[in-house]
């Protein structure tokens, strides 16, 4: 599966601010199927032999405290799609009423025009809210996946969490609170992206929200195996724990490749565009892992040694946020250089995907393709962030390579 394509990089020096745009939250809704009608904006046809279904749930962990909020523990919500018997052309909103009409309300007041904000009300998925997951003599393995840095949530990956569910796995998406852009809970109760955050990226405060993420990671893995064994839970005998592999985007594919390395419950992993960045370290890696990186990422490498002024003008981007990432970056290691000496090593497979972004590796690829969005993009251009090959098309190729590794190296190896 080592996919010999450009030899390349993979860290996007300016991911952060890119990311951080005001799309709005994604959020399931309870509904019945939909039927199809012409002006539909349908996320892609599941090609795997199952119906998907999809639930949430909350999660306490009593033995850490909240760095962000001392007196408090460390709450997560993670998203699941899972495998069930129902339809898989089966078609669902994936915005409420009131979610849709605040989204209008927000992108009226940006200019877009009213016939065109009416796609907002036939925005369709194929995954059923609550459903029972189907029972097998044989359980589905688990993959992971973690999200990006800041501005970004766990239900702007949904295309490639359904896709992977179709196939016959439970996927379990970790909202990192105080990192993901927004996490709302049971009660109520929302918390957004630590602001801080934005400005604190040196080496040292990766290092540690690195080390929370993996404590995110472990004990969602921990809490896995106390709901497969609750005769009362849905998912009681569901879940294949000796088969659980892990994904993620940007600093989410960092923490995939780290679980990998210190998790023995993790048996591949894959990272969508994120490069090991961390000076001072050797990374050896003897399980199966692959990157997936975005063009744009390959260009950005070859870029690492210009000067500031070029850098801004290749990427279209303000000078000063080139000079503030490379103030921050300063004492990173070569990110190529690191890169050629992972891929040259047994168990890790690569590959880039031509025309795509950063941000192409998310449902941005396919939100660009809405009419929404292509008859405004003066308003907004998600091409800027995602890139200009075809949404669905790259998509199915990302698809693919996520499905034949996990396929190869999870469901079917004997280890």
């Amino acid at each position: 599966m080592n996919q010999q394509g450009l030899s390349t990089p993979a860290l996007l020096l300016l991911t952060a601010a890119i990311i951080a745009s005001s799309y709005i939250l994604l959020k399931k809704e309870k509904t019945n199927q939909i039927e199809k009608q012409s002006m539909n904006f349908e996320f892609p046809s599941l090609l795997g032999n199952y119906g998907i279904g999809t639930t949430t749930r909350h999660l306490i962990d009593l033995s850490r405290q909240e760095p962000h909020k001392p007196s408090t523990k460390r709450e997560l919500m993670i998203y699941i799609w899972y495998p069930t018997d129902t339809d898989k052309t089966s078609l669902a909103r994936i915005y409420t009423e009131n979610e849709i009409e605040a989204a209008k309300v927000s992108l009226r007041k940006k200019g877009y025009p009213e016939k065109d904000l009416e796609q907002l009300d036939y925005i369709l998925t194929h995954a059923m809210p609550d459903v029972q997951p189907l029972k097998k003599d044989v359980p589905f393995p688990v993959i992971l996946f973690s999200h990006g840095y800041l501005g970004t949530q766990p239900l702007d990956y949904r295309a490639f969490c359904e896709e992977l569910a179709s196939h016959g796995y439970v996927v379990v998406a970790i909202a990192h609170t105080y990192f993901a852009s927004s996490v709302v809970f049971p009660d109520g109760h929302e918390i957004k992206a630590a602001p801080e955050k934005y400005t604190q990226q040196d080496q040292q405060g990766i290092k540690k929200d690195l080390e929370l993420w993996i404590a995110d990671a472990q004990f969602v893995i921990d809490q896995l195996s106390v709901i497969n064994n609750t005769s009362k839970d849905r998912f009681f005998h569901c879940f294949d724990l000796n088969k659980i592999g892990m994904f993620g985007h940007s600093f989410g594919g960092l923490t995939s490749l780290y679980m990998l390395l210190k998790d023995s419950r993790i048996k591949a992993a894959l990272d969508l565009d994120q490069m090991p960045y961390l000076s001072s370290e050797t990374l050896i890696i003897n399980k199966p892992f692959m990157f997936l990186l975005a063009q744009q990422t390959f260009e950005c490498m070859q870029s690492i040694n210009k000067s500031d002024e070029d850098v801004a003008k290749a990427f279209e981007c303000d000078l000063a946020m080139v000079k503030e990432i490379r103030k921050a970056q300063q004492d990173w290691i070569n990110m190529e250089e690191n890169y050629e000496q992972l891929i040259a090593q047994e168990k890790v497979n690569h590959a880039i995907i031509p025309n795509i972004k950063h941000a192409g590796f998310s449902d941005y690829l396919l939100f660009k393709e809405m009419p929404l969005y292509k008859n405004n993009k003066k308003l907004m251009d998600l091409d800027m962030v995602a890139g200009t090959a075809n949404g669905f098309e790259a998509m199915a190729t990302i698809d693919k390579y996520i499905i034949d590794f996990f396929d190869t190296y999870l469901k079917h190896s004997q280890d």
